[in-house]
């Protein structure tokens, strides 16, 4: 008996197409079949019962899933990289076999890849292939991190949540539209919107207040040359001294060459570590400042 059938008759009637309702074991739902007959524009053939497995080894994803829009007669939609670079083992005893949907989704479940039928007002009957197996479809979130300073979060947070509110009154509607997430630790803010509209006028009205893109406290790139001490050295003493969320705003990348150290940081935390940094160097320097 084929495997893949072997599979299904053990999960028996538990075991269901993603997004579908759970069907007698062994049976058929008939009016189900009919419905997605009669939605099919006259003269169109229906899927075929069956398709053929391609040949033992390891296959690319896509080309399996391909044959799931085959059988189910939907286009396929790929929920993200991972889907996409996943490989599918077929092994030598199914290779070449003819398959259900119901067969071809167990063999697809068994690498972590999971089907749901879905229908988009735009894309119309899909099937989505997702590595989560609990996958719903909502509407995607569109965010941007917005980075302050530590010494002032308190000021910047009150600022952002003005900003998400006014934005949401502007765009209307009775569900938020816009929204923002704090993490005091980290010194960053995490806005979020339903659209990309909706993100570019919370973003505008950020930037009218400060903050933002085009905030004059945004991260840039600076340089540090050692004089006395080696870069290597001079980087570890000065995490010592900084905060959680300093360190948290700041990169430090020591250069193959030079005894030199790149940093990327926002100007206010910069300069405090500019000014720890001659000080470390010159061997004045004392933990916990």
């Amino acid at each position: 008996m084929n495997r893949l059938l072997l599979a299904s008759l053990l999960l028996g009637p538990t075991w269901v197409l993603a997004g579908e309702e759970p069907r007698e074991k062994g049976g058929e739902r008939k009016e189900e079949k009919e419905r997605q007959v009669r939605a099919r524009p006259q003269g169109e053939k229906p899927p075929p019962e069956r398709v053929e497995l391609p040949g033992a080894g390891l296959q690319p994803a896509e080309d399996l899933l391909a044959l799931a829009g085959v059988l189910s007669g939907r286009s396929v939609r790929l929920d993200g990289d991972r889907v996409r670079e996943t490989k599918v083992l077929v092994s030598e005893d199914i290779a070449g076999s003819k398959v259900t949907l119901e067969e071809l989704a167990v063999l697809l479940a068994a690498h972590r890849l999971y089907l749901f039928e879905v229908t988009d007002p735009d894309e119309g009957e899909i099937l989505v292939a997702s590595r989560n197996p609990h996958w719903k479809n909502e509407p995607p979130r569109y965010t941007k991190i917005i980075e302050v300073g530590a010494g002032s979060f308190d000021a910047a947070w009150k600022r952002i949540q003005s900003a998400v509110e006014e934005a949401n009154k502007e765009i209307g509607g009775t569900a938020a539209a816009v929204f923002a997430l704090p993490d005091a630790r980290t010194g960053k803010v995490v806005v979020g919107a339903s659209s990309k509209d909706a993100l570019a006028k919370v973003l505008e009205l950020l930037e009218k207040r400060g903050l933002g893109a085009k905030d004059s406290d945004r991260p840039r790139l600076y340089t540090y040359t050692g004089k006395f001490r080696k870069a290597e050295d001079l980087s570890k003493a000065l995490l010592e001294g900084l905060s959680d969320g300093e360190k948290n705003q700041l990169r430090i990348t020591v250069a193959s060459s030079g005894n030199r150290l790149f940093f990327r940081a926002p100007p206010s935390v910069w300069q405090k570590v500019e000014e720890k940094l001659k000080e470390i160097d010159k061997g004045k320097f004392k933990a916990g400042f």
